[in-house]
């Protein structure tokens, strides 16, 4: 019984020398991964509100900031425009009443905007893709990656989390136009 109770504190001593403290230690870097993550989004997402517009600059600096975080995402923007559409009666007259309808622009129409297939240089003004001032501009950042801290909790507790458990979206109405 002796020899059991020894194993068991050697266990236990490795356990909280060692294994706790990589593991905390990896959860840390997790956090600060999040933060810096988190911060290079909403300063990128509110520079675009302010500005009402975003340049290929503009994104690959978010691009470049994001990999400082030390973590691989997957980045989607969506621009909404609302349209006034007249409404008419069935004769045809204007019934002096409009619906408002939300546009929706994605990753794919705000890219082939940036980054056209023809050879323009980044500076010209084709490039820039503008909003108007009162539509909502929203980017949704997620991780690809399994963080170390992820591995370490699997290991720990016998599970195989997937990938892609960060999850941050943010955005809001914009506020300037550029004109």
């Amino acid at each position: 019984m002796d020899t059991l109770s020894k194993a068991f504190v050697l266990i236990l001593a490795v356990l909280l020398l060692y294994i706790y403290p990589l593991s905390d230690s990896a959860a840390r870097e997790d956090d600060l991964s999040r933060v810096i993550a988190f911060e290079t989004m909403t300063r990128f997402v509110d520079n675009v509100r302010d500005k009402g517009r975003l340049t290929p600059a503009m994104y690959e600096q978010f691009q470049k900031e994001l990999t400082t975080s030390g973590q691989e995402f997957d980045v989607n923007m969506e621009h909404k425009h609302k349209r006034y559409v007249p409404v008419y009666d069935d004769q045809g007259r204007f019934a002096e009443k409009y619906t408002v309808e939300d546009e929706a622009f994605y990753n794919a129409q705000i890219l082939s905007v940036l980054f056209p297939e023809n050879s323009l240089p980044p500076d010209r003004a084709d490039r820039t893709y503008k909003l108007g001032a009162g539509d909502y501009f929203t980017v949704t950042v997620r991780s690809l990656s399994r963080t170390p801290a992820v591995v370490w909790q699997d290991a720990l507790n016998g599970t195989n989390t997937p990938g892609g458990q960060l999850y941050m979206p943010y955005g809001g109405m914009v506020r300037n136009e550029d004109s």
